[in-house]
């Protein structure tokens, strides 16, 4: 280690011997400094030292005449510091103890600073040795207003937590609150629904139905079904309208032992004999109306399912009569193609008969792409000896007389298809038009 000491204001510094002939600066009074080799410093604590051999020229800079960290290191210091601080303030409304005791002791030690004997400790754990007076300060200031910060941010988070504390306690007060309600007013709709039923058993209905209705009106009740189902059995045995769509809607078999043994069907049944007698009444009342119209029912779905066949025999007989005349239009377009055909081929061969064409051996006419007409020539083997642009002039000269015939209005859509005796294509009409015609070179 090289020791010495500053000319300026006489701070003591020590560095490592590798720094020896670097140049670097006080890190009290900032002064510039070159630090001496070893063995050539002579050090004064009370004044300022004079190194007995002179420097060398070299004076390149060393940040560790600084007494500082690293930047690596002091960059790693301040973000653990910042994510402390973030992650101080973020807890606050779930563990409000933690930035408030962080931030306590963040002003504990800016006290401490100020104290003499306890200063070491606030400059060991806020990282402010080695640096000058108003560095110092500034950042005791600084670590202040962050301990000041967490301090607050812990108060308000004791805060929050007890609101949500008491927020929480008047929900379930509440709850509690609703839930005695409840048991309160099932408890009161159970008794309205048992007096209920009591009055229809002993045959007082206006009084069982006021009843019922009270219980369906109880607030904060859940369990009042059965104070509705008792409602609507007591209106329906009242109702002739309501009555008379369940006898409508009854099977044949029940609604004959309605008719003439007078008994309800288990549809208009309610199980309390003051209810049955009175729907009983308005169903024999009924019946001979609702016979009529369930008679009358019954005609119209037989009609209906009459109109129905009818309509299907109708439909079926159409497509009978629309198919025959599809196979009928077939058949004919059919016999006109073949008639057609037959013409042209006629037309064609008594064309080539006349001009006494020897070339060619037979003839054939189809259609392509359905509107294009293709004569097929099979040409005898005297073709072959034949020079290619005599043969090119015989196949333009055999399409002309096929496309005057076949297609006089549009010449391309007539084609031509030169064979030889075994069927090997060996010239014709191209892709592109009836009227550009090859034949096979020499």
């Amino acid at each position: 280690m090289i020791e010495f000491t500053c000319s300026k204001c006489g701070e003591r510094l020590r560095v490592q011997d590798s720094a020896a002939g670097r140049q670097g600066a006080c890190p009290r009074c900032r002064v510039s400094l070159v630090v001496p080799q070893p063995g050539a410093v002579n050090i004064e604590i009370a004044g300022p030292a004079t190194p007995v051999a002179a420097p060398p020229p070299v004076v390149s800079y060393d940040p560790r005449l600084h007494h500082e960290l690293p930047n690596q290191q002091r960059q790693k210091h301040r973000r653990w510091v910042a994510l402390l601080i973030v992650g101080a303030i973020l807890s606050s409304p779930f563990i409000p103890k933690f930035p408030l005791w962080l931030g306590i002791g963040i002003c504990v030690l800016c006290i401490a600073f100020f104290v003499g004997p306890l200063r070491r400790i606030p400059e060991s754990l806020l990282r402010l040795k080695n640096r000058s007076g108003w560095d110092r300060g500034s950042r005791v200031v600084m670590y202040a207003i962050l301990g000041g910060i967490l301090i607050t941010s812990g108060v308000y988070g004791f805060q929050m937590k007890d609101a949500m504390a008491e927020a929480a306690a008047k929900r379930a007060a509440e709850e509690a609150e609703r839930a005695r309600l409840t048991t309160e007013a099932n408890q009161k709709v159970s008794e309205l629904v048992a007096t209920a039923i009591q009055k229809l058993k002993a045959g007082d209905v206006d009084s069982a139905k006021q009843s019922a209705e009270a219980a369906t009106r109880v607030p904060h009740a859940t369990a009042n079904n059965k104070a509705r189902q008792l409602v609507g059995m007591i209106n329906r045995a009242k109702d002739v309208n309501a009555v008379r769509k369940v006898m409508m809607d009854l099977r044949d078999e029940e609604f004959q032992i309605l008719k003439n043994e007078q008994r309800l069907p288990p549809q208009l049944s309610s199980g309390y004999d003051v209810l049955d007698k009175l729907t009983k009444e308005i169903a024999v009342g009924q019946t001979d109306t609702v016979a009529a119209a369930r008679e009358q029912r019954r005609l119209a779905a037989i009609q209906a399912q009459k109109d129905a066949e009818e309509r299907a025999k109708r439909e079926a007989e159409a497509a009978r009569k629309a198919e025959e005349e599809r196979v009928a239009r077939e058949a004919a377009a059919r016999e006109a193609a073949k008639a057609e055909r037959k013409r042209l081929l006629d037309s064609y061969i008594a064309v080539l008969t006349a001009a006494n064409v020897q070339l060619v051996d037979s003839v054939s006419v189809g259609t392509i792409a359905g509107d294009h007409w293709e004569a097929t020539l099979t040409v005898k083997n005297l073709w072959h000896v034949r020079a290619y642009q005599i043969r090119l002039q015989d196949a333009q000269t055999l399409w002309e007389a096929w496309a005057s015939i076949a297609s006089p209005r549009n010449r391309d859509k007539a084609r031509i298809k030169i064979v030889d005796l075994r069927g090997n294509e060996v010239g014709g009409s191209r892709l592109l038009a009836g009227s550009l015609i090859w034949v096979q070179k020499d």
